[in-house]
């Protein structure tokens, strides 16, 4: 399944699939965001009816203390 990051239909949306919390923290694939997960470096997602989503709340409290990862990935390759 490809996760690529989508923004979020609803601005108001209380909670979040893999690719739109990628949109939000600035990577470009939910994979990116899973693999974050399992190293203990994102906030888990909760089970909701088979699906998984994020929080968003937590999701911007993460991006706060973490900054966008759009700036990180730029300064690292040095563009």
């Amino acid at each position: 399944m490809l996760y690529m990051a989508t923004e979020p239909r609803n601005p108001e949306q209380l909670t979040l699939k893999a690719e739109e919390v990628a949109w939000l923290v600035g990577v470009k694939s939910g994979k990116t965001i899973l693999r974050w997960v399992q190293k203990g470096q994102f906030p888990k997602p909760m089970r909701i009816e088979g699906s998984t989503r994020w929080s968003r709340t937590e999701v911007e409290l993460w991006q706060r203390v973490n900054g966008d990862m759009r700036k990180f990935y730029r300064e690292k390759r040095g563009k």
